[in-house]
């Protein structure tokens, strides 16, 4: 799962990007890995199957109709990648989920 904080529609500007997994509540830490329990956030999110260099398209899609719903996004966006075969494979699987205000 990916998390980028701060995202904005000019990729150019920073942004902070966080990497971890999801695990069952009764994992504990281990070494220098830490735990913590995301909050619930309202989102759009759109499921794309593909290619990793392909991704943008979603957010061509989504953000629109964020706005034309007439949602703010909250600046953060989770990537949760359901299927993961490499980075050219059609066979991967992705949820984008864009927090709402």
């Amino acid at each position: 799962m990916f998390i980028i904080r701060g995202m904005q529609e000019d990729m150019s500007k920073p942004f902070t990007l966080e990497v971890g997994w999801c695990v069952s509540d009764n994992t504990k830490a281990a070494g220098e890995l830490k735990l913590r329990k995301l909050p619930e956030v309202k989102c759009a999110t759109m499921l794309y199957t593909g290619r990793v260099a392909n991704i943008a398209k979603v957010y061509e899609k989504l953000m629109p109709a964020v706005a034309k719903a007439g949602h703010t996004p909250a600046g953060d966006v989770r990537e949760y990648y359901l299927n993961w075969e490499g980075p050219e494979s059609l066979n991967n699987v992705i949820q984008v989920q864009v927090e709402l205000k």
